[in-house]
């Protein structure tokens, strides 16, 4: 098995975004110089995809295997996670107005940004995108938490429930404001299965390029890490590398 291209890491604080400071880890390969263009990967609970579900391990082994171009990777520490990650107005402004392009003047690229995130981070992820339409190239959401009245009544209990479903229903019956390419992935175990597959289904009607993967597991980092595997590669091929 390949092990691990060398890299190295960075920590740093992106201060004075409209949701306070955000801490950030960047992952680089070894060689790479801070001013060489090169592709980036955000992850929104970055640090816990890490340690969990092995992003950087992954894109390691690919890199080194050739899969997949040299890049770097911002592990985007959640913080005070809830009210951040649910379809929160300050937190996409405090992503697409500061980290990312902060990221990108500290280290720069050629090609789009991808953002991957699971459960709220996954709503997260396409909530950025949608309201600063753009941003990202790509987007891959792991059991996104895609509430709905309908599919999801244990849910209204969450405080942000509200804020939540009002954005879920804003991509089920609005047109899509920008076209990134998208995969969704979700375990067969798990009750965010429906609303994923809603939502997969949706963003296909808006005519989005959508790759979807399940995998027999629940709402956990097991899944999420199983999901990489399966579909950010060629998330990250379509984006950066796509075919003519």
């Amino acid at each position: 098995m390949l092990t691990d291209q060398p890299a190295h890491r960075v920590v740093a604080t992106v201060s004075d975004t409209p949701v306070g400071d955000i801490d950030v880890l960047t992952w680089s390969p070894a060689d790479a110089h801070i001013a060489e263009p090169l592709p980036m990967l955000f992850a929104h609970d970055g640090p816990e995809l890490d340690v969990f579900a092995e992003l950087t391990a992954l894109i390691g082994s690919c890199v080194a295997s050739g899969r997949l171009p040299r890049m770097r990777v911002t592990l985007l520490a959640p913080g005070d996670r809830n009210p951040r990650y649910a379809a929160s107005a300050a937190y996409a402004a405090a992503l697409a107005d500061h980290v990312v392009p902060l990221q990108l003047r500290a280290h720069p690229s050629e090609h789009p940004p991808v953002l991957v995130g699971p459960s709220l981070g996954g709503l997260a992820a396409l909530h950025a995108e949608w309201t600063h339409p753009g941003t990202f190239g790509g987007l891959l959401m792991l059991s996104g938490s895609f509430f709905t009245p309908e599919l999801d009544p244990q849910e209204k209990g969450f405080e942000f429930w509200e804020q939540v479903v009002g954005f879920v229903d804003r991509v089920h019956t609005q047109a899509a404001p920008s076209r990134p390419e998208v995969a969704l992935g979700w375990g067969t175990q798990e009750e965010n299965q429906f609303n994923n597959a809603l939502m997969a289904q949706r963003l296909g009607e808006l005519g989005l390029p959508v790759q979807t993967a399940t995998v027999d597991n629940g709402h956990n980092f097991t899944c999420w890490r199983d999901l990489l595997d399966l579909l950010l590669p060629d998330l990250l091929t379509r984006t950066w590398m796509p075919r003519t």
